[in-house]
């Protein structure tokens, strides 16, 4: 009997330690997301509560982190017509939210010669960010973009619901030759007083299906709503609520990797050690490494790319890179978003903290 029992004592321990093995070094592809259906997309503050307290977050955290995002805009010039002024109305000036970051544009837009056909210049959305100090966090190919603009720009809102902007002025980091997608700006003349939330970067590395939330400015003209979270109607900054699928551990690379429309299928972006050894030949994009991201099953569209992704302590632990899917027009829930990790941040960040006295 003793004999017996030990035997199923010892398989139970066996079936035990096999089954608590990092689950997250599965093939990426094979996952199901493991948010919450129904879910899935992007939350008002208003529209967070039921998403918030299911995924175990406190909307005390969440709502703060608002604060520390910014939008990264350029100058452009706009030639509207009649369908151009509906989609562009939709995609930024539809409600007193989302109008508040776009206020001057929005007025020419509504101007009686924008109902037919006009041009002007103002300001164009390029992307989310975040707020570390007086150091503005984004995605390299958005400050790619701000550096090659004769005037870069971010706005802010603070809790009071006022909108301020602020110019950029570049860094070492604002394009660099390290392999993750990330790009620092220094914020000129930063006021303290109009914002004083801090943000801090999370140094341990993510846990499978641990919570986390982004925040940032989804555009959504053109987006198919299947759910009920989602709305053609921007309504300014937003959430998105996931879980983490693939903390990547052990730090590896996506490969033949690229922000270019021609990406290729889904299943050819593989998790990989190094990347020295991937054959770039006759691809139709400028491929590239994106060393170290980390995996979460939220959505994700245009103007997201840049924003951040926090924990629930509220920490940040991501900076979005770009979609892994096929169809970015319609939400695919077996696909995971991208974001490199905040911890790759910290040694850059150190050595501008050196000759940025306003970081805290």
């Amino acid at each position: 009997m003793r004999k017996v029992t030990a035997f199923f004592f010892l398989a139970a321990v066996f079936l035990t330690l096999s089954c608590s093995q990092n689950p997250a070094k599965e093939n990426f592809q094979n996952r199901k997301p493991n948010m919450i259906q129904g879910h899935e997309g992007f939350f008002t503050p208003e529209e967070l509560h039921a998403p918030a307290s299911e995924i175990g977050f406190s909307e005390n955290i969440l709502l703060p982190s608002v604060y520390s995002v910014g939008l990264s805009f350029i100058e452009q010039t706009y030639a509207v017509d009649v369908k151009k002024q509906t989609q562009l109305q939709a995609a930024y000036c539809a409600t007193s939210r989302s109008e508040v970051f776009f206020s001057s544009f929005c007025k020419k837009l509504a101007a009686e010669e924008c109902k037919k056909s006009c041009s002007f210049q103002d300001s164009a959305l390029q992307g989310s960010g975040v707020r570390m100090g007086d150091l503005y966090l984004t995605a390299r190919h958005i400050g790619e973009n701000l550096l090659a603009a004769k005037h870069a720009s971010v706005r802010f809102q603070n809790k009071d619901g006022q909108v301020r902007e602020f110019a950029l002025k570049a860094t070492k980091f604002s394009t660099h030759s390290l392999p993750y997608d990330f790009s620092v700006f220094q914020i000129v003349d930063w006021d303290q007083k109009f914002d004083s939330h801090v943000v801090l970067i999370r140094k341990e590395e993510p846990v499978f299906l641990e919570p986390v939330y982004g925040i940032g400015f989804p555009v959504m003209t053109g987006r198919k709503t299947e759910l009920k979270s989602y709305s053609l109607k921007s309504q300014g900054l937003r959430f998105t609520v996931a879980r983490v699928v693939d903390g990547n551990l052990l730090a590896d690379s996506f490969c033949k990797y690229t922000n270019s429309g021609k990406a290729p299928e889904i299943e050819l972006w593989q998790l990989q050690k190094d990347c020295s050894q991937a054959d770039l030949s006759g691809l139709p994009y400028k491929p590239r490494q994106e060393k170290d991201p980390i995996l979460v099953d939220s959505d994700f569209v245009f103007a997201m790319d840049g924003s951040p992704l926090f924990d629930a302590k509220g920490s940040l632990i991501g900076i979005a890179s770009t979609v892994l899917s096929k169809t970015p027009a319609i939400y695919d829930s077996e696909k995971s978003a991208v974001y490199v990790k905040a911890a790759n941040l910290l040694d850059p960040l150190k050595e501008l903290q050196k000759t940025s006295a306003g970081v805290k």
